[in-house]
């Protein structure tokens, strides 16, 4: 149930943070998954010290990248997606104001000049700008990703065991619509966020180094390799 004692920019910052976290936790996902697939064939002897466990974790991360992503999608009644973003958008659309924009501005103790200069500068949108965003959303290649959300991930679909059909051939997933939908998503969400308050995400900041990381722990494998007797 919505806590109706929030305003409605108290609500706008916490739809928009709870989106941003599982874009974020997509983004860290499938790079990880990224990042193992592309080291394979320089690490091949370090990844075959633990072959189940490497080839677990790619699928892992892939998989909870698929599900992250159709969360932003998801057609279950009580579920928060980007259809109801736009929806509570909308609705509110008067939190984008120049005067709500000053008021919040000058509630922080910004003074005239400063806010002079960051209404000028920020992004602006407008019922327009909803109505596109929510046709870009509407075309994301994610109906492979859904399918196997649906027939593979989420439960076990009877009917498609019955068949010999398998997901990954009937609904293949490419890295390149992965990467799409996300930094699509990413910009969406930041244009709102930019024309609430002038502040803009890095996409996947909390994830920074990653690759490094993933090297680091292969290359000390490599080096226990090289050092046993």
């Amino acid at each position: 149930m919505v806590n109706c004692v929030l305003t409605p920019e108290e609500q706008f910052l916490k739809y928009h943070d709870r989106l941003r976290d599982e874009l974020n936790r997509a983004y860290t996902h499938h790079e990880i998954c990224k990042t193992l697939k592309k080291l394979v064939s320089n690490y091949i002897n370090e990844i075959n010290e633990a072959p189940s466990f490497f080839g677990l974790t790619i699928d892992a991360h892939l998989f909870a990248t698929i599900m992250s992503i159709n969360r932003f999608i998801d057609e279950h009644a009580r579920a928060f997606k980007m259809e109801k973003f736009f929806v509570f958008i909308e609705r509110n659309f008067n939190i984008f104001s120049d005067e709500a924009s000053i008021k919040r501005l000058r509630d922080k103790g910004y003074d005239d000049e400063d806010c002079e200069y960051r209404l000028k500068n920020r992004t602006k949108v407008t019922h327009d700008t909803i109505k596109k965003d929510k046709e870009i959303v509407k075309n994301l290649p994610a109906g492979n990703l859904k399918d196997w959300r649906d027939k593979k991930l989420a439960h076990i679909d009877e009917t498609y065991v019955l068949t010999d059909a398998k997901v990954s051939q009937e609904s293949p997933i490419t890295s390149a619509d992965i990467d799409q939908i996300i930094s699509t998503l990413h910009e969406i969400l930041n244009r709102y966020l930019s024309a609430y308050d002038g502040r803009e995400w890095i996409i996947g900041s909390p994830a920074a180094g990653i690759s490094n990381q993933i090297v680091y722990i292969l290359d000390s494998i490599r080096f226990h390799r090289k050092s046993r007797p």
